[in-house]
């Protein structure tokens, strides 16, 4: 089921709830939230029978949600499902889909048109619950993907909406990505994976294994970055949350008498 909390915060607060309906969804069916109603957001499936994959609107209204299936038929073509959604942080009008046989699907007016772009050996879906989408919070029209990279990269960067794809791989390995998150300066890329926590600095073009820090050596389901505090919070199977916190280097004082020490080459 989806769930629509009111008032999540205080005592007053109300849940309602509305069942997957319809069929060709995945057993998690990928979610989006409205970028500007808080009322409403969109699931991935199909209301009626059929092959068909859409945008699902669900809207809290009246005590209920009701859901509204949109008229964009992302499985034509072989494309397949839908596995992943989002939105830009930059411009909320900017839409993303992306299907389990590698095509990205991009919308510049909040899902009314789309444009089509299919990625050659794209990464694969998870059977629960598919794949995952990070738009640049930084870039207009640059966006992440992330899937199973076991026979394919499992990571690429997507630029001009998807009509350019370059695979992340330098220090990957064969692994699934469950999820992406990114700093403010799109400098470094978090990716969850099912061999651990990993970072990708694009001034190197290379991903760090972060168990190397200190993590426990266990497949991570998820992270986030909290920019406030510079924290990469990635969540594990069964050995709890860890953050990775950024550090700024303090800067090196050097006195008179070491400054006179010194020979420069």
């Amino acid at each position: 089921f989806a769930m629509h909390v009111t008032e999540a915060p205080y005592s007053n607060m109300s849940m309602t709830s509305w069942d997957f309906g319809g069929a060709n969804s995945l057993w998690i069916p990928p979610m989006m939230a409205e970028p500007i109603d808080g009322y409403m957001a969109y699931v991935a499936g199909n209301l009626n029978s059929g092959s068909g994959s859409y945008m699902i609107q669900l809207t809290h209204t009246g005590g209920s949600i009701v859901p509204t299936q949109m008229p964009f038929n992302f499985n034509t073509g072989g494309a397949g499902q839908i596995t992943a959604m989002n939105y830009s942080p930059i411009d909320p009008n900017h839409w993303y889909v992306l299907t389990e046989n590698g095509r990205i699907y991009h919308s510049g007016d909040s899902g009314t048109t789309w444009t089509q772009h299919t990625i050659s050996n794209a990464p694969g879906t998870h059977y629960f619950y598919g794949m995952f989408i990070y738009p640049s919070p930084v870039n207009l029209g640059t966006v992440y993907i992330g899937g199973s990279g076991y026979s394919n990269p499992a990571v690429y960067k997507l630029e001009n909406h998807g009509a350019t794809a370059t695979a992340l791989t330098n220090g990957l390995p064969p692994t699934l990505v469950h999820e992406l998150a990114g700093d403010p300066t799109d400098s470094l890329l978090f990716a969850a994976t099912e061999v651990g926590p990993f970072v990708y600095v694009a001034g190197d073009d290379e991903w760090y294994d972060l168990t190397l820090m200190g993590m426990p050596d266990v497949n991570c389901w998820s992270v986030e970055y909290l920019d406030g505090v510079d924290i990469a919070r990635f969540g594990t199977h069964a050995r709890g949350l860890w953050d990775f916190e950024l550090e700024t280097p303090s800067s090196i004082g050097l006195d008179d008498e070491l400054n006179a020490k010194l020979n420069v080459f």
